[in-house]
């Protein structure tokens, strides 16, 4: 091997020697032939390593493993449905019309719809409601931030509003079981009323005088053309009406617009002590329920339940509540009335409850009263209607039911 070399001055040749032996470390020399040598390793590259080593610059543990042990496991799955109530509007017969549900994953794991059930209330299976052609085979799988939509077919095969629900079932922590309402509202004229009016006991030759409700709750306006009483006791006239708030009595015929309402008196005025009962009919242009019938009762001497109807709310604007109540009456002069299965059978989809806690059972003394509260929650644009019902040991009522409606408040009300 050749490394060159010069005689320089004996200050240069020390200037100079350090540098060139520095070099000679670093960078070695060049063999005749043109083969680099590697400078001879005197340990310096292995002192800076260690240095680096031992040297902690800024104090830290390594990112890269910081990152993997701080990323947390992906959140559950979480479900949303859109709307969260399905109306129907003025579908007729023999038509139809389809609305659809967007269900979507919201959550950062895999949401699974492992069924959906479709049913209509007071019919064994889905009734008037079917599914679309887009329903699938469950279960199916929704990735975080997909959705998929399912599409409601109504078809009414008679004149009249129905109800119904969709049941959705997931690996939703907290919403594994889901119910959305499905509602309709009639083409036609709909005529509302109570089962039934009890009087109570009343001595012979006074009066008591009950208000009858009457609603139209279709699209169309109803036409109230005629109102009798049918007597069971032959020769009997216990029972007469008036159309309160109408010009003359009993002037008939009388519109009805939709959300609207008729208030009718019904006077018993008996001659004896005998028990009364009778129907009041109700002619109307409703196509699925005319004539409509309301039975009436007086001086029996069994427990006799009275109630003051149906519960409707009127508007409620989204988000805020109303709180009306249900009253209960023991009209027996000497028995007392037992009220059980107090319950709501269709509580509108979450919209109606119990303002308080309802008891098992109930005993009524004669001619006492009971107030059952219930409060309205309006949560969406949609009208709702809901259902009470409860058992009590007057024979004429032993299983009674009251409607509960609400409709949301909008600037154009």
């Amino acid at each position: 091997m050749i490394c060159s070399r010069r005689t320089l001055s004996p200050v240069v040749t020390s200037l100079v020697g350090a540098l060139l032996g520095l070099a000679t470390l670093t960078m070695g020399c060049t063999d005749p032939d043109g083969t680099h040598t590697p400078a001879e390793d005197v340990g310096l590259e292995e002192d800076v390593t260690e240095d680096v080593e031992e040297t902690d610059v800024s104090g830290e543990p390594d990112v890269q493993d910081a990152e993997q042990e701080d990323v947390p496991p992906p959140g559950p799955a979480r479900i949303d449905i859109s709307p969260e109530t399905i109306t129907f509007s003025g579908i007729e017969t023999g038509e139809s019309d389809s609305a659809t549900v967007t269900i979507r994953n919201l959550g950062e794991s895999p949401l699974v719809l492992s069924d959906a059930q479709l049913s209509q209330f007071g019919h064994s299976g889905s009734g008037v409601f079917s599914a679309g052609d887009n329903w699938p085979d469950f279960p199916v799988e929704l990735e975080h931030n997909t959705f998929r939509d399912l599409d409601v077919v109504y078809t009414p095969t008679e004149p009249g509003s129905h109800r119904g629900e969709i049941v959705l079932f997931s690996t939703d922590p907290d919403d594994g079981r889901i119910s959305l309402r499905i509602e309709t509202i009639s083409a036609y004229p709909e005529i509302e009323a109570p089962q039934r009016v009890n009087f109570g006991t009343v001595p012979p030759g006074e009066s008591h005088t009950e208000p009858i409700e009457i609603f139209n709750r279709g699209l169309t306006p109803l036409l109230v053309e005629a109102i009798q009483i049918d007597h069971q006791r032959e020769g009997s006239q216990v029972f007469s009406t008036e159309i309160r708030g109408a010009a003359g009595a009993n002037e008939l015929p009388l519109y009805l617009d939709r959300n609207h309402f008729l208030y009718i008196d019904v006077t018993f005025t008996p001659d004896d002590e005998e028990t009364e009962r009778a129907e009041l009919l109700l002619e109307s242009t409703d196509p699925a329920d005319s004539p409509l019938s309301v039975a009436l009762s007086a001086n029996r001497p069994e427990p006799c339940l009275q109630t003051s109807g149906d519960i409707d709310f009127e508007t409620v604007s989204p988000g805020n509540s109303s709180t009306k109540s249900l009253t209960l009456l023991n009209c027996s002069l000497s028995q007392p009335l037992e009220i059980t299965e107090l319950e709501l059978v269709d509580d509108g989809g979450g919209i109606f409850e119990f303002a308080d806690a309802v008891d098992d059972e109930l005993t009524i003394n004669p001619t006492q009263t009971a107030e059952i509260r219930i409060r309205a929650t309006m949560s969406g644009e949609q009208e709702v209607v809901g259902l009470i019902s409860f058992s009590s040991n007057d024979p004429s009522a032993a299983e009674t039911e009251h409607q509960l409606r609400a409709r949301p408040f909008s600037s154009g009300q």
